[in-house]
Parts: structure tokens; C-alpha cells; sequence
């Protein structure tokens, strides 16, 4: 029911759409990662975690990660060979190293970004790390229709964050109760696969 009274508090609302890029579902099968954050700018930034990429069957799980900036992620060996998890992106640049089945290595994601990981070892092997500031954040579905199941109700900026998109910024009002918006960005092409030493390699 609806609060009432001189303390009264607006009914929280929610926040529902669906991700095109140029005017399409979004193709290439990864999720793109949705901030909020208030309009004014202020707003407490989310404590950072500790989150797990494993490395099994030669691939990365998950295959997008959303972390707040500050947090740190483990990458553990569970497969019976080695590998050399690495980043070449302007938002984390670091090299795990050659570490065998049953080891674990971790880096702190200090920068916001859209982080690229790869295993020097697998060309194959591909995985992001989308790392934010904003208080709000989701992951789209195989479709592109995303969520935000409870939020203050005021102006937000939205942002995507995707390596099939152009980065993009719309302003939205969210209402009590319910609402829904559309978000259509421009694509781009995904950033080439390359060895830690920046050599062009194939993918899957």
C-alpha cells in the first residue's frame, strides 16, 4: 500500500527494458552489463567482492563477469593442463603467468572497464570482466531484456557496458512501481583476439 503522512516515503519502482544495438536484439551471444546511477552524480559506491572464474574444459566460466571497482577475482586451474590467464585491456593489464591444475591466481580490478581475458596457452579461450562504479547494475539476458527489480524513484543515467556496442548514456526517470524503457545503442566490431605480447591470434 502506499505510504502516507508528512514522513511518507514514494513507493519503490522497477525498471524493466531490453537492449537493441542498432536497432536489433543484440547479436554475438554475450551479455551486455546495464548500470543506474542516480543523475546528480551522488551516490555511495557498492563495496567491492571477491568473485571466482574458473578455468575448465579450456574455457573461462563465467564468460562475463560484473564486479564493482575495487574487487577481486580468483581464477583456480581445475583442467589437468596449464594455463596463463592475461589481459592486454587499457582498464587491467596484468599476466598470471604458467600455473597447473589445482593452483589458483587473483587479481584486484582498481579501474572501471570492460576487462578482456585470455589464456596465453588456448588461443580459444576468451572471457570478459566488466568492471563498474555505479550503484545498479545487471546482465542481459540471451535477448537483451535486462531488470532492475527495486530502485528510489527520481532520474537515473543508464549506461551499457558491452564489446559488441559503442559506449552509450541515456537519461531515464524511474516512477513508483513499474516502468519500462528501450535502450538502442550503435555496434561496433569486437576487439580482435591477441596473445599477451599483442600478436593477432584466431578464435573459436
Amino acid at each position: 500500500l502506499p505510504c502516507s503522512g508528512p514522513d511518507a516515503r514514494p513507493s519503490r519502482g522497477s525498471r524493466a527494458g531490453a537492449l537493441k544495438v542498432d536497432g536489433k536484439p543484440p547479436g554475438g551471444g554475450d551479455p551486455a552489463v546495464i548500470t543506474l546511477e542516480p543523475a546528480d552524480g551522488k551516490f555511495k559506491r557498492r563495496t567491492p567482492v571477491h568473485r571466482v572464474v574458473e578455468q575448465r574444459q579450456r574455457d573461462f566460466a563465467p564468460h562475463v563477469l560484473a564486479i564493482p571497482t575495487g574487487s577481486t577475482v580468483a581464477f583456480p586451474n581445475f583442467d589437468t593442463i596449464f594455463h596463463n590467464v592475461f589481459s592486454r585491456s587499457d582498464a587491467a593489464a596484468f599476466d598470471l603467468g604458467n600455473y597447473r591444475n589445482g593452483q589458483s591466481r587473483e587479481f584486484t580490478f582498481d579501474k572501471d572497464g570492460i576487462v578482456h581475458l585470455g589464456c596465453n596457452l588456448h588461443s580459444n579461450m576468451s572471457a570478459y570482466v566488466v568492471v563498474v562504479s555505479q550503484p545498479h547494475y545487471v546482465l542481459t539476458d540471451g535477448s537483451g531484456h535486462f531488470k532492475f527489480r527495486s530502485l528510489e524513484p527520481g532520474k537515473y543515467k543508464m549506461r551499457v557496458f558491452s564489446d559488441h556496442a559503442e559506449p552509450a548514456v541515456q537519461e531515464i526517470v524511474v516512477k513508483p512501481q513499474a516502468n519500462e524503457v528501450a535502450f538502442d545503442v550503435h555496434g561496433r566490431a569486437a576487439a580482435p583476439l591477441t596473445d599477451k605480447f599483442g600478436v593477432a591470434r584466431g578464435g573459436k
